[in-house]
Protein backbone atom coordinates (compact mmCIF):
# COMPACT_ATOMS: atom_id res chain seq x y z
CA UNK A 1 0.00 0.00 0.00
CA UNK A 2 2.78 2.44 0.86
CA UNK A 3 4.43 1.79 -2.51
CA UNK A 4 1.22 2.54 -4.42
CA UNK A 5 0.56 5.64 -2.37
CA UNK A 6 4.13 6.87 -2.86
CA UNK A 7 3.86 6.34 -6.62
CA UNK A 8 0.57 8.23 -6.78
CA UNK A 9 1.91 11.11 -4.67
CA UNK A 10 5.02 11.30 -6.88
CA UNK A 11 2.86 11.56 -10.00
CA UNK A 12 0.78 14.37 -8.52
CA UNK A 13 3.87 16.26 -7.34
CA UNK A 14 5.27 16.19 -10.87
CA UNK A 15 1.91 17.17 -12.30
CA UNK A 16 1.91 20.13 -9.94
CA UNK A 17 4.80 21.59 -11.97
CA UNK A 18 3.02 21.01 -15.27
CA UNK A 19 0.38 23.44 -16.54
CA UNK A 20 -2.33 23.57 -19.17
CA UNK A 21 -0.84 26.83 -20.45
CA UNK A 22 2.49 25.11 -21.18
CA UNK A 23 0.64 22.32 -22.99
CA UNK A 24 -1.23 24.88 -25.08
CA UNK A 25 2.09 26.50 -25.99
CA UNK A 26 3.59 23.17 -27.04
CA UNK A 27 0.57 22.14 -29.11
CA UNK A 28 0.27 25.60 -30.69
CA UNK A 29 3.81 25.09 -32.01
CA UNK A 30 2.43 22.50 -34.43
CA UNK A 31 0.40 25.07 -36.35
CA UNK A 32 2.12 25.53 -39.72
CA UNK A 33 3.96 22.20 -39.54
CA UNK A 34 3.42 19.51 -42.16
CA UNK A 35 1.02 16.62 -41.77
CA UNK A 36 3.94 14.22 -42.29
CA UNK A 37 5.97 15.78 -39.47
CA UNK A 38 2.93 15.68 -37.16
CA UNK A 39 2.35 11.97 -37.76
CA UNK A 40 6.03 11.10 -37.42
CA UNK A 41 6.11 12.78 -34.01
CA UNK A 42 2.68 11.86 -32.60
CA UNK A 43 2.38 8.41 -34.16
CA UNK A 44 -0.87 6.80 -35.28
CA UNK A 45 -3.96 8.80 -34.32
CA UNK A 46 -6.90 7.40 -32.40
CA UNK A 47 -9.03 8.32 -35.42
CA UNK A 48 -9.21 10.68 -38.39
CA UNK A 49 -12.27 12.75 -39.29
CA UNK A 50 -12.33 13.61 -43.01
CA UNK A 51 -14.09 16.98 -43.35
CA UNK A 52 -13.70 17.42 -47.12
CA UNK A 53 -11.15 16.70 -49.86
CA UNK A 54 -8.50 18.98 -48.34
CA UNK A 55 -9.37 19.12 -44.62
CA UNK A 56 -9.24 16.49 -41.89
CA UNK A 57 -8.90 16.28 -38.13
CA UNK A 58 -6.45 13.95 -36.42
CA UNK A 59 -7.52 12.86 -32.93
CA UNK A 60 -4.86 11.67 -30.46
CA UNK A 61 -5.48 10.43 -26.92
CA UNK A 62 -3.20 9.65 -24.02
CA UNK A 63 -4.69 7.79 -21.10
CA UNK A 64 -3.11 6.54 -17.87
CA UNK A 65 -4.75 4.50 -15.12
CA UNK A 66 -3.54 4.38 -11.54
CA UNK A 67 -4.74 1.71 -9.13
CA UNK A 68 -4.60 2.26 -5.40
CA UNK A 69 -5.43 -0.62 -3.09
CA UNK A 70 -5.77 -0.44 0.64
CA UNK A 71 -6.44 -3.31 3.02
CA UNK A 72 -7.10 -3.58 6.71
CA UNK A 73 -8.44 -6.28 8.96
CA UNK A 74 -12.02 -5.47 7.91
CA UNK A 75 -11.46 -5.82 4.16
CA UNK A 76 -10.04 -3.89 1.30
CA UNK A 77 -10.73 -1.07 -1.07
CA UNK A 78 -9.41 -0.45 -4.57
CA UNK A 79 -9.78 2.79 -6.48
CA UNK A 80 -8.79 3.53 -10.05
CA UNK A 81 -7.87 7.03 -11.19
CA UNK A 82 -7.71 7.90 -14.88
CA UNK A 83 -5.70 10.74 -16.36
CA UNK A 84 -6.55 11.55 -19.97
CA UNK A 85 -5.86 14.10 -22.67
CA UNK A 86 -7.37 14.19 -26.16
CA UNK A 87 -5.58 16.45 -28.64
CA UNK A 88 -7.02 17.28 -32.06
CA UNK A 89 -5.16 18.79 -35.01
CA UNK A 90 -6.90 20.28 -38.04
CA UNK A 91 -4.90 19.65 -41.21
CA UNK A 92 -5.69 21.51 -44.44
CA UNK A 93 -3.77 20.95 -47.65
CA UNK A 94 -1.08 19.02 -45.79
CA UNK A 95 -0.44 21.66 -43.07
CA UNK A 96 -1.63 21.92 -39.47
CA UNK A 97 -3.95 24.94 -39.28
CA UNK A 98 -5.64 24.61 -35.88
CA UNK A 99 -5.79 22.48 -32.74
CA UNK A 100 -7.84 21.81 -29.64
CA UNK A 101 -7.49 19.64 -26.57
CA UNK A 102 -9.55 18.49 -23.61
CA UNK A 103 -9.14 16.30 -20.55
CA UNK A 104 -7.81 16.31 -17.03
CA UNK A 105 -4.20 15.65 -18.04
CA UNK A 106 -3.50 18.12 -20.86
CA UNK A 107 -0.45 19.56 -19.14
CA UNK A 108 3.24 20.02 -19.92
CA UNK A 109 6.35 21.08 -18.04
Amino acid sequence: MKGNLLALVTVFVFLGCATKEKYDEQVRGWVGQTEEKLLLHWGPPLRVSQINDTKKIYHFRERQHFVNSSHNRYGGNTTVSTLECTTNFVVENGKVTDYSFSGNNCVAF
